[in-house]
């Protein structure tokens, strides 16, 4: 009797997933729903880049502008949540794109983890040694997933290199330079240039992609030395920065980033 109702069980699965297969849905590779935080150039290209992917699906989005979130679930085909405690308490949602200012990413991160949902947190972590550690131990504690947008890495070229270091020999330096023309091309008060904002400036904004690379590819760092100086552009910020890592297999690398170069410019040797 039991034997025969477990099968009758299985046989009816069977035939409401080979339904849903016939209308294009695979219940097996179900795309996660997930909510955008922060409406601005970057939640566009991130966006995007999930509907591509098609293993996400943008349920909502909330910014504190009504224009910018409205625009955003126009174009994006979500709900423009009135808050965002409205997405955290919507347990339909399962993750949060989180594209906020630096300065906010330890209250959002912490309010998504204590809320059970997986966070991408787009670079840096956070302005601070102090804020980062809270953001990761939450999400540990919570037994979410934390993951941060250093996409540089998942570049193919740097994928290549990675799959035949061995080849190369010991690896013992590397040096790295990324670089972009930002004179006159800024607004001198958005965060991303100002020192509360982006403290540590074009090295923090920029330079910190390059950091991930040299460690990907070099391994962890264990010390690290620097200057920051502001030449060209206008505010409170640095706009020039090299870097000395020593990485703790001993080998030594270098990165320079600048807002002051004559193009966009990027180099890794």
């Amino acid at each position: 009797m039991h034997r025969r109702r477990r099968r009758r069980r299985r046989q009816l699965g069977a035939r409401r997933a080979a339904r849903a297969r016939s209308r294009g849905i695979d219940r097996r590779l179900r795309a996660v729903k997930v909510a955008c935080l922060g409406m601005g150039w970057w939640s566009d290209v991130l966006a995007d880049a999930i509907q591509r992917s098609k293993k996400l699906t943008i349920a909502a989005c909330y910014s504190r502008s009504v224009e910018k979130r409205e625009k955003f679930a126009a174009k994006y085909g979500c709900r423009a949540a009135a808050s965002y405690e409205a997405i955290l308490n919507d347990r339909s949602v399962e993750a949060i794109i989180n594209t906020t200012p630096n300065g906010v990413h330890r209250e959002t991160t912490l309010a998504a983890a204590a809320a059970g949902k997986h966070v991408f947190l787009d670079k840096p972590i956070a302005n601070t040694i102090a804020d980062a550690r809270a953001i990761t131990d939450a999400c540990r504690r919570a037994k979410v997933v934390l993951a941060l947008g250093y996409q540089r890495r998942r570049e193919s070229h740097f994928r290549w290199i990675k799959e035949r270091i061995n080849e190369f020999g010991r690896l013992v330096n590397a040096e790295a330079n990324i670089s972009r023309d930002r004179l006159g091309k800024i607004d001198p008060s958005s965060w991303r240039y100002t020192a509360e904002g982006m403290p540590g400036g074009v090295m923090l904004q920029i330079g910190i992609h390059y950091t991930d690379v040299l460690e990907y590819l070099l391994g962890p760092v264990k010390a690290v030395s620097g200057r920051f100086v502001r030449l060209v552009l206008p505010g409170d910020n640095p706009d020039v920065a090299s870097l000395l890592l020593e990485h703790e297999n001993g080998a030594l690398s270098t990165l320079n980033a600048s807002y002051a170069s004559a193009s966009e410019y990027y180099l890794l040797n």
